[in-house]
C-alpha cells in the first residue's frame, strides 16, 4: 500500500552510519521492523508508518511516512524526542519539508465534551465523551493522554509546535498533566469515547473525573500505542490501572486464544465489568498471595510457550524485568510496562 503522507528533512550535522546505529537499536529495543537495509539507506516499520534515514552529501535525509497526517505526527514527536535527548544540538536548526507552522496546536491535539459521568464499581469512574475527530482513533489504537491543567489555573494554555516541529509544553505554574488512558470502547458511528479512570485519592485524572459534568471540555492528546494482540497463547497481568486495556486486549484476542489472566487488586473490590473468554482463566492476586511479578513467573513457568502482557506498579515492573533478564527471554516474548509510580 502505498503511504499517503511523507515528510523529510535535511540534516547536516549528521552522518549516516551512527545515525543507522541508532536507528536499528531502536528498532531492536521495541521489535520493530526493517523495511530497507542498503549502502546509503535504512527504512524502519512501525505501527503507524515508518521512518528512516538516506544518505546524503553533506549529512542525511530524515524519512517519516504514514496513512494519515495523525500517524505521521505520532511517529515525528517519537523521533524528535529522541533526537532532543540524544543529538540536542542539531534540534534549533531543524526544518521539515511540511514546514508545520510555529506557535499552531499540535495536529494530535483536539477536545473533547464529556457526555456522562458514572460509577463503575468500587475503583473506578467511566466517562464517555465526544470527540471533536473521532476519525483518528482506530480499533487498534487503544491509548491516548487526557491533557488537564492545574484546576487553580483559570487560564491554562496548551501545547503548540516548534519551528522544528517539536511540542513546546507550558512549563511552571501551567504545566500541563499528560497521564495515559485506554480507550475502553469506540463507537465509530456515535463519535463516543468510553475510558475507565482508576479513583486514586490526589490524582489529578481522578479528580478530574469526580468533579466533570455533563457539557464540560477536556483536551486530549493522540491516539498512541497498538496495544491489540493477536497470539494464540498469553499470559496477561495487571493492576487495576491496567484493567481497561487488558479487558480491550481479551476482546481482540484471536478466535481459540487461550492462557490465563491474571488481577492484582488493592481494595478487595472485584466488580469491574470484566471480559471473559472460553480458553482463557481469570484469578485475582492481592498482598495475601504475594506479587503480582511472582504470580506472573509462576503462571509463565507453566505456560512458557505463552507471550506475557504485564503492567503494573514501577516496582512490580522492575521485579518483573529483573526476572525476564535473568531468564533470557526474547524482547519478541513479552510486554512490560510501568503504569504508576508510588
Amino acid at each position: 500500500m502505498t503511504n499517503a503522507v511523507a515528510v523529510h528533512s535535511d540534516i547536516a550535522e549528521l552522518g549516516f552510519a551512527p545515525m543507522q546505529q541508532m536507528l536499528l537499536h531502536e528498532a531492536q529495543e521495541h521489535g520493530l521492523p526493517v523495511m530497507a537495509q542498503e549502502d546509503g539507506h535504512l527504512m524502519v516499520g512501525s505501527p503507524f508508518g515508518s521512518f528512516g534515514i538516506t544518505a546524503r552529501e553533506p549529512g542525511i535525509r530524515l524519512h517519516v511516512r504514514a496513512q494519515s497526517e495523525d500517524n505521521l505526527s505520532v511517529l515525528r514527536d517519537s523521533l524528535l524526542e529522541h533526537l532532543e535527548h540524544f543529538l540536542p544540538h542539531i534540534m534549533a536548526d531543524l526544518r521539515w519539508s511540511d514546514a508545520p507552522v510555529a506557535g499552531s496546536l499540535p495536529v494530535n491535539f483536539q477536545f473533547a465534551e464529556v457526555l456522562a459521568v458514572e460509577d463503575l464499581g468500587v475503583d473506578f469512574y467511566r466517562v464517555q465523551l465526544k470527540l471533536a475527530r473521532f476519525a483518528t482513533f482506530k480499533d487498534e489504537s487503544i491509548h491516548f493522554r487526557l491533557v488537564l491543567p492545574d484546576p487553580k489555573v483559570a487560564d491554562p494554555e496548551w501545547p503548540s509546535l516548534k519551528e522544528n516541529g517539536s511540542i513546546a509544553w507550558p512549563k511552571g505554574e501551567k504545566e500541563l498533566h499528560r497521564p495515559v488512558y485506554t480507550a475502553r470502547t469506540m463507537d465509530h458511528e456515535t463519535g463516543v469515547l468510553t475510558v475507565d479512570i482508576y479513583r486514586h485519592d490526589g490524582g489529578r485524572a481522578s479528580g478530574w473525573a469526580a468533579a466533570a459534568n455533563p457539557g464540560d471540555q477536556v483536551a486530549m492528546i493522540g491516539p498512541g500505542g497498538s496495544g491489540i494482540l493477536t497470539t494464540p497463547q498469553v499470559t496477561l497481568c495487571g493492576d487495576e490501572t491496567a484493567y481497561p486495556a487488558l479487558a480491550r486486549i481479551v476482546e481482540s484476542l484471536p478466535e481459540g486464544a487461550q492462557g490465563q489472566v491474571i488481577l492484582a487488586n488493592a481494595s478487595g473490590a472485584r466488580d469491574y465489568p470484566f471480559p471473559t473468554r472460553d480458553g482463557l482463566e481469570v484469578s485475582w492476586c492481592d498482598a495475601a498471595t504475594g506479587t503480582l511479578a511472582a504470580a506472573a513467573q509462576e503462571a509463565q513457568t507453566a505456560q512458557p510457550e505463552a507471550f506475557l502482557w504485564f503492567a503494573s506498579e514501577a516496582a512490580e515492573v522492575a521485579e518483573m524485568r529483573k526476572h525476564i533478564k535473568a531468564a533470557g527471554w526474547s524482547k519478541e516474548t513479552f510486554y512490560a510496562a510501568v503504569y504508576w509510580v508510588k
